[in-house]
């Protein structure tokens, strides 16, 4: 329930007692002998678009100012808003720790409404100039959180997939394939260094967009063929040979919550979809894919 003054929403409620005003956690109101709770600290809020890396507890502060008492944040994502980690090592939604007694509401409307860490990227393929060849990188994590969170889900929530691994055997010439980028998440534009002992070395710049990276976009540490990126829900595709065909293809980066694949080496693993997940509760789960901690 809210308090409204003037026909606006109380965001803090104060009483007077010997002399100075103090703030109330929380309004009670007798009706036909019960009491009933009226007011506790509530903050609305709307996300839409791409949002990246997103902290709760940022957009409470911003609304009423210092955290002292529970609090209510009902977070709703719009018909077609993705929250996104940038980073592997990041979360896309982070809760954090509020008081005692607060609860964070959160809706996804529909299935363009999204939640994803970051995909994994892929790894080399091996080469004939005595490259050893990588393996894929892990994927990055979706939510975290050490407060309540009752969460109506009708939309995509995700941990990145991870990168799939380059490919296996050396032939003069001709590198094995790359591995494909995992789901999930975002990649900020940047610039890497290319070095090829075919191509010669040159600084190669890596535009933002969705998922993983595939390996070869990097930087060419072979000249086989770029592996794709992956997409929101889906890895790329293991990348193909310099000499083509499906001998020596790298492995597929995985789709949202999933790892990557392995080839001699392995597929990164995915990354966690709920850190915290004793604090969460669902009216719907829809889908909500990865490892989960408690």
């Amino acid at each position: 329930m809210s308090i409204y003054i003037n026909n606006t929403i109380a965001k803090k409620v104060y009483v007077k007692t010997d002399g100075a005003w103090k703030e109330c956690v929380a309004v009670y109101v007798k009706n036909d002998g019960v009491w009933n709770k009226s007011f506790i600290n509530t903050v609305n809020i709307t996300l839409s678009g791409l949002v990246k890396n997103y902290n709760v507890w940022d957009s409470v502060v911003a609304e009423i100012g210092a955290v002292t008492y529970p609090v209510v944040a009902n977070v709703t994502l719009t018909t077609g808003c993705n929250i996104v980690g940038t980073e592997t090592n990041n979360y896309a939604f982070t809760a954090g720790n509020f008081p005692s007694g607060s609860q964070i509401n959160l809706t996804l409307p529909a299935p363009s409404a999204s939640i994803t860490g970051r995909g994994g990227n892929g790894g080399y393929g091996q080469n004939s100039e005595s490259y050893g060849g990588q393996g894929g990188n892990s994927g990055g994590h979706a939510i975290y959180t050490r407060t309540p969170i009752v969460i109506d889900n009708n939309g995509i929530i995700g941990s990145g997939g991870g990168g799939g691994a380059g490919g296996c055997g050396q032939r003069t010439y001709f590198a094995s394939g790359n591995g494909g980028g995992g789901a999930g998440g975002y990649h900020e534009a940047t610039t890497a260094f290319a070095q090829n002992p075919h191509l010669g070395t040159s600084n190669r710049s890596i535009p933002a967009g969705i998922g993983g990276l595939g390996a070869g976009i990097r930087g060419e540490v072979n000249n086989s063929p770029v592996a794709p990126n992956g997409t929101y829900t889906t890895g790329g595709a293991g990348g193909a040979s310099a000499e083509g065909g499906n001998s020596r293809k790298g492995g597929a980066g995985g789709d949202l919550g999933l790892s990557g694949q392995s080839t001699c080496m392995a597929g990164g693993a995915t990354g966690i979809v709920a850190n915290g997940y004793s604090y969460i509760s669902f009216i719907n789960e829809g889908t909500f894919v990865g490892r989960k901690e408690s």
